[in-house]
């Protein structure tokens, strides 16, 4: 507990006070964590789909063999080859959709990098807070909101960090993402900047 004392301070009730502050603050940002992943998801799924469609494919991205995102990037062909052995391994119809929720964060981030900018014209159209087709902030918002979501779930230590622009870091992805999320995020954004 030594790590949640600040300044080397061996008191036992203080790292505990601190440790359940930096509970509190986590599970502030738990549901902004989720809106913003499943944002994420649904509007890159959708673009996927739509690049898919109007170039003659007739099964849906996410099964499709030749999928130029498997070609592109071994990595995402390796995170959609998991997503289907782990449904086949559990018994569990392999569609689409159940592909989708299989998926790590990580799969979703990697089709905004620069490995897969030969797709971008056609995913950014989906981005609809975009004020130009340049992904480099939407990129460097969805690292930081990778990154802060890994801390969060392996329970590192959130309570020292500039929890504000953590927050306003997240809003900006909202507003990216969909600028309607602005009004979804409002109570939430309100409630992650409550003192703990």
């Amino acid at each position: 507990m030594r790590k949640y004392a600040p300044g080397g301070d061996d008191s036992l009730a203080l790292a505990i006070e601190t440790y359940a502050a930096n509970l509190a603050a986590t599970s502030r940002f738990w549901p902004v964590l989720a809106i913003l992943e499943l944002a994420l998801r649904t509007t890159l799924n959708a673009q996927l789909e739509k690049r898919n469609v109007e170039r003659g494919g007739t099964l849906h991205w996410s099964i499709d063999p030749h999928n130029e995102i498997r070609r592109e990037n071994p990595r995402a062909g390796r995170d959609l080859d998991k997503a289907r052995e782990i449904l086949t391994r559990t018994g569990k119809v392999v569609n689409p959709g159940a592909i989708l929720d299989e998926l790590p964060l990580g799969f979703w981030t990697i089709l905004v990098s620069k490995r897969l900018k030969r797709i971008w014209p056609d995913i950014a159209a989906g981005f609809k807070g975009l004020e130009s087709r340049d992904s480099k902030e939407l990129s460097e918002l969805l690292k930081f909101f990778k990154d802060f979501r890994n801390r969060i779930g392996h329970h590192h230590i959130i309570i020292f960090s500039d929890l504000e622009r953590t927050s306003k870091n997240l809003a900006r992805l909202a507003h990216l993402i969909d600028p309607r999320l602005d009004e979804v995020l409002k109570y939430h954004q309100d409630f992650m900047t409550r003192p703990s």
